[in-house]
Parts: structure tokens; C-alpha cells; sequence
């Protein structure tokens, strides 16, 4: 019995070392495949690479971004039927924001396809507890954070107008981190689930901006 425990033990062992190895060449050829991806390269060129990519792990980038991409190439290049299966796939993804396909300019034809519907009730079945107006109120927040320093980067600034734009950036941040303690003692914490991938990085680069006692709380 205990030989037959050690058999066991062994074949699970090598099959998981086996498994490990596997998913480890799917990785490296993942790599290899997106080192191959050049801004040069037509939509088209870029869609047969972001196949392979999808074949190698059954139909499922493991990049998000570059799911997106796979998707927008599909856009660019007219492969309506593709286009659509990943925008299915899209919307199915926790940190998804249905506003982008409400709101970007590029998506906005969806609503006129006879398919818009059935993609619209899942994203908003899937994601309808999220909070927009957090998720809102947290890019205009973000937005005020960039603007203050874009401000530096005119080269032709004199000492006294850095002074300035210096002054003008802290008081910013001090008011972008105090209107954030609010908005979690009140609405709480800004999870993927609740304000989507991009409310969670706007609320991020927010309290990366705050003194370090906030940032460790």
C-alpha cells in the first residue's frame, strides 16, 4: 500500500512538473511573439500575431492589454466576426469599463449593430454594481493631478513660475488626497469591482502623490 502511495505521489509530481513546464514554453513563445509586434506593421500583420498569441493558451490572451489590442486590430482591419467574439470576451473581464464602449469614439457604431443588445445586457449584468460617479470623480482628480505637472514641462520656465507651478502642484495633491480619504471613509475602498481598472490606477496615482504615512495607510 505504501509503495503504491509513493507510485502515486511520484506520477503526480512529474505531472505537475510537467505541467509547469508547459505553461512555461507557452510563456516564452508568448514573449517571442509579442517581441515581433512593430507600430510599423499594417492592422492585418498585427492580427496574425495576436492569433498566435490566442492560440497558444486556448483562445485567451493572458496580457489584457493586449486583448484589447487583438480586438482594435480586428477593428482596423475589417474582421468583423473576430472583432465581435472578442468584444464578447471583453466585456466579461472584472476590471472592464462599459463607458468605453458607450463613449470612445471608435465603438460608438456597436450600438447599431443587431448584436448590441445581447453584449450591452452582459456587461451591465456583469458590472452593474460598479460606481461610475466614484470612477468619474476620481479621473477629474487624476486629471488635476497630470495637468498640475504637465505645467513643468515648458523648458522655457524662470525661477519664479517654477516656484509657482511647485506651489500650485502641492496644493493639488493636498486637496486631491483629502477629498480621497473622504471618498473611501464614505464610498469606500476603489477596487477594480467597484470603480473598474481604471477608477483603481486614477486612485492610485493619486496617493502616490501623498506624504508617505497615507501612502503606507
Amino acid at each position: 500500500m505504501k509503495a503504491n502511495k509513493r507510485i502515486m505521489l511520484l506520477a503526480a509530481l512529474v505531472v505537475s512538473s510537467f505541467v509547469a513546464n508547459a505553461q512555461s514554453e507557452q510563456w516564452k513563445a508568448y514573449l517571442d511573439i509579442s517581441k515581433q509586434l512593430r507600430a510599423d506593421m499594417t492592422p492585418c500583420e498585427k492580427m496574425e500575431l495576436y492569433a498566435q498569441m490566442d492560440s497558444l493558451f486556448d483562445g485567451y490572451i493572458p496580457v489584457r492589454q493586449q486583448e484589447m489590442n487583438y480586438m482594435e486590430a480586428a477593428l482596423q482591419c475589417g474582421d468583423t466576426a473576430t472583432f465581435k467574439r472578442l468584444a464578447f470576451r471583453v466585456v466579461r473581464w472584472k476590471g472592464w469599463n462599459p463607458l468605453v464602449f458607450y463613449y470612445v469614439d471608435q465603438y460608438k457604431f456597436l450600438k447599431d449593430c443587431d448584436w448590441w443588445p445581447e453584449l450591452d445586457s452582459i456587461q451591465q449584468a456583469i458590472h452593474g454594481k460598479k460606481d461610475y460617479s466614484y470612477a468619474e470623480t476620481l479621473h477629474q482628480m487624476a486629471q488635476e493631478d497630470q495637468s498640475a505637472r504637465r505645467a513643468f514641462h515648458n523648458q522655457s520656465l524662470t525661477t519664479a513660475e517654477e516656484d509657482s507651478l511647485s506651489r500650485r502642484m502641492h496644493e493639488v495633491d493636498s486637496a486631491n488626497v483629502a477629498k480621497l480619504k473622504r471618498l473611501i471613509d464614505t464610498l469606500g475602498f476603489p477596487t477594480w469591482e467597484r470603480v473598474c481598472s481604471y477608477g483603481s490606477h486614477d486612485a492610485w496615482l493619486i496617493a502616490q502623490h501623498a506624504p508617505m504615512q497615507y501612502q503606507y495607510e
